[in-house]
């Protein structure tokens, strides 16, 4: 513990506040030529006083050095008209740029990316880069709901009565992703069921997935991937937008965006969320709700500032409360303990977080920079399943400084610095009569890391990094990564990494799932840390087909668990056993293809196959809830005017189920689902200020049958709501409206 102190006093005392900022200005140059938008290659790209600049690639591309004092930037190309720029402080990306033929007095217009998904020949990590345009394929209403035009990733129901969602990354839970929100941790701890549908999905701007684990720089805790969200900045959004849902369920949703420059050197946003399910429905007639009522409300409030030169920075605050009530049909949302009859379902979230980052930047011939991160949280969570309960409060202060030297054009760069953690958490599960299991630790960690890329050629890029952190309850630890790139040719991309995560999972949080049920809970009294080893070999390889874009990526990752908390419902149909073992492991396979038939037609077509084993007590069987196989076709057109049409077909093999056996003959289930479709589909149709959009989910209405095992008993030991393979309410229509009222 004093080594600890010590070694983050060092870095305190040396080194002020400060966020990792890019050097660089990327962005993309499009053609339009009646009406048609096509990526510009070769167009001069430079700044007006400084005189410094690059062209754009063959995609339309440019990654330009920003200069130490703002300047305009300008582009051109022989016979169109030639647009300048200024960039205001604090940019670092540039959507698109359009350039019109001739000497036409045309404005400047900054569109989306065209491409809603982007794999970046010059990213060394396989890292995609969803934009805008891809979240609103989708109702997009939360996080949880942003990847249903993606391959990489599932999203399914937990439970047949929460209404809440997991997504699932290389056949792994959720949990097994760091989620951050503009590189500050976000969905840890008792968060992480409640991360993905706390952050609105009108609010997001972009996100960046990695697949397989991260950088060293952002902690130890990916192992299957990195999801980092930008939410929408205050310096360039409207100054007022509003978005409104509603679905054939009666869900509503509501956001308002209040933004504006209060001078040269500060901006500010204010997110507003609401959202309510005021009618409970029942469409299989089981007496419970197909979903939860309740409401959510959801608050941000973000400054940024900025001295135009060498120092910028940015501080806010989040607040979320959500309640939510389901069981049968017979329970209102009251939170008072008053007993009902039947099985009730009820759960209060509180979260508020404070977060800063602020940037100190050097003015040396070789780019370098301090960052320093604070982000300070505390979390609350009651719910009630049936007869039992579950009370859990975490508050957390995480810590990160960050010294960064040379730039991504630079043939070696180097980041190193220190991060602190602290989390204290205090959960237990009750029945009627007893505490089942208590859960409260308080653990500090504190490390330094180190991250080197090296490019010793155009065609080579190397990333090696290494963290040693020491926990008060694990003791010393160290998490080496490394990746590999390698570019044969222009569009043909090569790429590896090796390396290992970890993290402490909060136990009783992580077996709240088994209470949507009355098997009888056994969870272990020992806490260990999570150990995986990731390793991934991907192939990118661009080329033209009847000079038309193509792409194809495959990709191949394995993970394997040195030691894991295995959630096991097989050992006992009316029991759930929590435990930790080695040997449980993951293996993908990942074939995409994109290709652009006609001008305005985007296909997607993906195959993944996925072998998910789970090393249980006794024997090591396929993980349970996870589809082996699926393909997925995703086709997207817009119309020479305003009209944008979307679908989306997935098929889905079957997955394994737990067992029923101990159920009694009455209440067993197959071992297996049906393999099964989903079908979503959205138009949409834009104008100056906005835009309006029809869609709907499950197409094909396909339900789970009877997914709660003695719902007409309740207090029977077989209830169980656990067994979930696909949707319960069926097909979903949904109505939506995206408008700057003030830009």
């Amino acid at each position: 513990m004093r080594w600890n102190l010590v070694l983050w006093g060092i870095f305190i005392s040396i080194m002020s506040s400060g966020l990792i900022t890019a050097q660089t200005i990327t962005g993309r140059v499009y053609s339009n030529e009646q009406g048609t938008i096509l990526p510009l290659p070769y167009a001069n790209v430079f700044w007006k006083m400084e005189k410094t600049g690059t062209i754009t690639d063959d995609n339309g591309i440019f990654n330009i050095k920003k200069p130490i004092k703002p300047d305009t930037l300008v582009v051109s190309f022989v016979g169109f008209k030639r647009v300048e720029m200024y960039i205001a402080p604090g940019v670092r990306e540039i959507d698109s740029i359009i350039l019109y033929p001739g000497n036409l007095l045309q404005e400047v217009e900054i569109r989306e990316v065209i491409k809603g998904i982007e794999i970046s020949h010059k990213h060394i990590l396989l890292t995609q880069n969803i934009g805008k345009k891809e979240l609103g394929k989708a109702a997009c209403c939360n996080l949880s709901e942003s990847f249903e035009t993606n391959p990489l990733v599932e999203s399914s129901f937990t439970d047949a009565i929460s209404g809440m969602r997991q997504i699932e990354l290389l056949g792994l839970s959720g949990k097994y992703s760091m989620l951050q929100i503009e590189n500050v941790p976000f969905g840890r701890g008792l968060n992480q069921q409640m991360a993905l549908s706390s952050i609105p999905g009108p609010w997001i701007e972009s996100i960046q997935l990695t697949k397989g684990i991260g950088s060293v720089v952002n902690g130890y805790e990916s192992m299957s991937g990195h999801i980092n969200v930008e939410l929408t900045k205050p310096e360039s959004a409207p100054m007022l937008a509003i978005n409104s849902y509603i679905n054939n369920a009666l869900r509503l949703e509501i956001n308002a965006l209040q933004s504006g420059l209060v001078n040269d050197f500060v901006s500010q946003h204010t997110l507003i969320h609401l959202n309510a399910n005021p009618v409970a429905w029942d469409m299989n007639g089981d007496q419970f709700m197909d979903m939860p009522i309740g409401q959510q409300v959801n608050l941000q409030n973000k400054w940024k500032y900025s001295n135009e030169r060498n120092f910028e920075g940015q501080a806010g605050i989040r607040f979320v409360n959500d309640k939510r009530s389901g069981g049968t049909m017979d329970v209102p949302f009251d939170p008072s303990p008053i007993y009902q009859p039947g099985w009730e379902y009820r759960a209060i979230n509180k979260r508020w977080e404070l977060f800063t980052k602020n940037a100190f930047i050097f003015d040396t011939e070789t780019p370098s920079s301090v960052g320093y991160i604070i982000s300070f949280h505390n979390h609350e969570s009651r719910g009630t399943f049936g007869r039992r309960a579950l009370d859990a409060q975490q508050w957390s202060l995480h810590q990160n400084l960050i010294y960064s030297y040379g730039s991504d054009g630079s043939d070696l760069t180097f980041k190193s610095g220190i991060t602190f953690q602290l989390d204290k958490i205090n959960g237990y599960i009750t029945d009627t009569t007893s505490i089942i299991k208590p859960d409260g630790r308080v653990e500090i960690s504190t490390g330094p890391f180190a991250e080197v890329t090296w490019k010793p050629t155009e065609e080579v890029a190397i990333v090696g990094g290494l963290r040693l952190d020491h926990s008060n309850l694990f003791g010393f630890f160290a998490t080496p990564r490394l990746h590999l790139k390698y570019s044969p040719a222009e569009k043909t991309t090569l790429r590896a990494q090796i390396g290992t995560g970890r993290r402490t999972p909060v136990i009783t949080l992580e077996s709240s799932q088994a209470l949507m049920s009355n098997r009888a809970v056994y969870i272990t009294d020992q806490l260990q840390q999570e150990i995986a080893l990731n390793t991934g070999f991907s192939l990118q390889q661009d080329f033209t087909v009847n000079y038309m874009p193509f792409s194809i990526l495959a990709d191949y990752q394995h993970t394997y668990f040195y030691n894991q908390l295995i959630p096991d419902f097989d050992k006992h149909a009316l029991e759930y056993h929590a435990y930790f073992t080695r040997g449980s492991s993951s293996n993908q396979l990942l074939i995409q293809a994109d290709y652009l038939p006609i001008k305005r037609l985007e296909t997607r077509l993906a195959y993944k196959r996925q072998w998910v084993y789970t090393q249980f007590a006794d024997q090591r069987i396929e993980t349970p809830f996870i589809s082996p196989e699926r393909w997925f076709f995703n086709a997207a057109y817009a119309t020479r005017g305003n009209w944008h049409i979307d679908l989306t077909i997935n098929r889905y093999a079957s997955v394994r189920m737990p067992q029923t056996a101990e159920k009694g003959p009455q209440f067993q289930k197959n071992d297996r689902s049906p393999n099964f479709w989903l079908v979503h589909g959205q138009v949409k149709y834009s104008f100056k200020r906005g835009d309006i959009y029809l869609g709907v989910e499950n197409l094909l209405n396909l339900r789970q049958k009877d997914p709660i095992i003695s719902f007409g008993d309740p207090s029977n030991p077989a209830f169980d709501a656990t067994l979930i393979w696909g949707p319960i309410f069926g097909r979903m229509v949904y109505l939506g409206l995206n408008m700057s009222l003030i830009q």
